[in-house]
């Protein structure tokens, strides 16, 4: 079975449009997130959403991929990391 990916958006205060993040939970239902969202209650209450369709808790979490330094793509990160103790780091850290 490959790994599942679970798309999730959330607003962005003060942007047009909201910004694009991804669950992945692999087979044996460990999670990784691309991106985290920024950080809003909204955000939050998406990424929970998205984790209570994949059907896992926050302690699955083991890693964030962000994919660039903008705070509608990080964000959310330290709450995160606060909540499962999962590893953030961005490509080229």
């Amino acid at each position: 079975m490959p790994a599942q990916i679970y798309p999730y958006t959330a607003a962005v205060p003060s942007y047009p449009h909201p910004v694009n993040a991804y669950l992945v939970v692999t087979p044996g239902g460990e999670a990784m997130l691309v991106d985290t969202g920024p950080d809003t209650d909204e955000a939050w209450t998406a990424l929970t959403a998205t984790l209570n369709r994949a059907g896992i808790g926050w302690g699955a979490l083991r890693h964030i991929l962000l994919t660039h330094g903008h705070h509608d793509h990080y964000g959310l990160s330290a709450r995160i990391v606060a909540e499962t103790g999962a590893a953030a780091g961005c490509p080229g850290d």
